[in-house]
């Protein structure tokens, strides 16, 4: 047995110096990269190195001495490919941005950064009607566009066309990925005479950063029965310094399972179907006047409907909206916000929530805590009238609804939430408990002592036999000497 371990590691020490032998090939003062039918090539431009590669053909930064490679020509993909930045950083230099034209698939991959350089009014990536984006890896997007004024969806770090066409436009986000914007993240739609998205599928992970929207679909973007936009949230973190940090101004379907969110005001549903099961919701900062609790901003959550926005109409169809909360905490951090703001709704407005956690901020003036949600007085009697039963399950700190006058009447607490509470209600030390918390137990797949990950005992079948560990010895040996062979080639 000695013999054999003594020559697997005389394999392995002869497989390092022959792998050794032949010095590998590098681009040096070169910006890219390409390994076409077998051959390295060096480019000095995108567009050339573009031109030369093959379908599924990876486009490798290689940069200065710095490990910068700077483009002052818009970045065009008119092929499927990927681009690996290597360590590197692609600085975009003008007014120009990486646009993925219709039919085409852009992967970004590897360690690195994109960031645009100026302020021109340009997202640094846009996604055309019917394209592809993934980005993965460690991929860091820096969108430098610091117009504070501009609000226009021409200045954020991804922007997805819209799209009316039967080609599905697909934009996929890995979990390490981090995206920072000086204004918005990733926006939805055109403009006006844009109205029409659908066949549009966005997934989201990863870590993002902007100082006005995180995720925004635009507000003209109407309803659509059939294949409509499509938002993911999985997981990852979305941070707003300044704006509601997940927007659904115009309508979409999103799916949100279990991300942080935190902006001044985290949720805003203007229009669409928003299902959350489960995540964090704050709102973190307050812009509301003291003792007012009327503010339609700096809540965990806000249903907005068709309540009026200063200098903008462009709401189109506040009357789709369909709210489901089945799990999450969500909580107002600052004084005079609610976990919940009800907005201007109407007849045909959809919301039920049946789990989570609500907690509201502080009355500013009396210094007590606020109850978990707020309703506008103009919804009032659509909401006793319509909207009835909403309530089956979840936590309410501080209890669910404050007295509300509406119309010279006094409408109480307890008179409401009969109304809008289905199910066993538990009032204790100020807080309102609707149904029966579900228990936690243990989750499926996890690893007590004694147990394996699938849940079955652990035995000591899998212990090691040292004639095994010589066999894989050898097996070793003989495969690196195969490998290099190739390598001394």
């Amino acid at each position: 047995m000695k013999n054999l371990k003594m020559f697997a590691i005389a394999v392995m020490a002869f497989a390092v110096m022959a792998t050794g032998v032949r010095a590998a090939v590098t681009c040096t003062n070169a910006s890219y990269s390409n390994t076409v039918d077998g051959e390295l090539k060096c480019y000095t431009s995108f567009s050339t190195a573009l031109t030369e590669a093959k379908i599924g053909d990876t486009i490798k930064l290689e940069g200065d001495s710095e490990g910068v490679v700077t483009e002052t020509t818009a970045i065009v993909i008119n092929k499927n490919v990927n681009i690996d930045l290597n360590g590197k950083t692609l600085k975009l230099d003008g007014a120009i941005g990486i646009t993925v034209n219709s039919g085409y698939k852009l992967t970004l991959k590897g360690t690195g950064k994109v960031e645009n350089t100026t302020s021109a009014n340009t997202s640094l990536i846009t996604v055309q009607a019917g394209a592809t984006l993934k980005v993965d890896d460690s991929v860091n997007l820096v969108n430098n566009e610091d117009n504070a004024g501009n609000t226009a969806i021409d200045a954020s770090a991804v922007r997805v066309e819209s799209n009316n066409t039967a080609n599905k436009t697909t934009v996929v986000f890995g979990k390490d990925v981090v995206v920072t914007s000086k204004l918005h993240g990733l926006v939805v739609g055109g403009g006006s005479t844009l109205a029409t998205a659908k066949n549009i599928d966005i997934t989201m992970r990863g870590t993002w950063t902007a100082d006005v929207y995180v995720v925004k679909v635009n507000g003209y973007i109407t309803y659509q029965s059939s294949n409509p936009v499509k938002i993911a949230i999985p997981e990852g973190t979305y941070t707003s310094n300044g704006a509601s940090a997940l927007y659904a101004s115009g309508y979409a379907e999103w799916d949100i399972d279990n991300p942080t969110v935190k902006g001044s005001q985290a949720v805003t549903v203007r229009s669409g179907k928003v299902d959350i099961s489960g995540g964090t919701f704050e709102a973190t900062t307050s812009t509301n006047g003291a003792g007012t609790h009327d503010g339609s901003s700096n809540h965990a959550i806000a249903i907005l409907g068709n309540e009026a926005v200063a200098g903008n109409s462009s709401y189109n169809d506040p009357k789709y909206i369909d709210v489901k909360i089945s799990g999450g905490a969500f909580t107002a951090k600052t004084d005079d916000s609610y976990a919940i703001y009800i907005g201007e709704i109407n007849d045909d407005t959809k919301l039920a929530i049946s789990n989570g956690t609500f907690t509201s901020g502080k009355d500013s003036v009396e210094e007590t805590q606020l109850p978990a949600m707020f309703i506008n007085t103009n919804s009032l009697q659509t909401m006793l009238e319509k909207h009835d039963d909403i309530i089956t399950g979840g936590t309410f700190t501080g209890g669910l609804v404050d007295e509300i006058e509406y119309d010279g009447k006094k409408y109480e607490p307890a008179d409401v939430q009969a109304k809008l509470v289905k199910g066993e209600v538990n009032t204790e030390g100020g807080n309102t408990t609707v149904g029966t918390p579900s228990d936690e137990g243990q989750q499926p797949g996890s690893t007590e002592p004694g147990t394996t990950g699938d849940g079955n005992q652990g035995s000591t079948e899998n212990v090691k036999n040292p004639e095994t560990n010589d066999n894989i010895l050898v097996y070793a040996g003989l495969g690196l000497v195969s490998l290099a062979s190739v390598a001394f080639t």
